[in-house]
């Protein structure tokens, strides 16, 4: 998969102990409702950050970088 802007890799450990190398599109969308019940809870905690505090709060420096660079994209988009 090619990396874009809105994207970053990380080497992900599988369940068996093998490592690969992931490559994670981020998308940015609004959220209107948030359901009570999905595949992943439970294996999941929901948490909102504001974009600083999401960077602060993730180990992946391509990521830590997209949230930074998000209030900025958000501007672009509103104005």
């Amino acid at each position: 998969m090619e990396k874009g802007p809105g994207s970053y890799e990380y080497p992900k450990r599988l369940e068996g102990g093998d490592v690969i190398q992931a490559c994670i599109r981020v998308h940015l969308f609004a959220v209107s409702k948030i359901e009570e019940d999905f595949p992943e809870k439970g294996q999941r905690t929901l948490r909102w950050f504001a974009p600083t505090e999401a960077a602060e709060a993730v180990r992946e420096p391509d990521l830590k970088n997209l949230l930074t660079k998000m209030p900025d994209e958000v501007a672009k988009l509103l104005g």
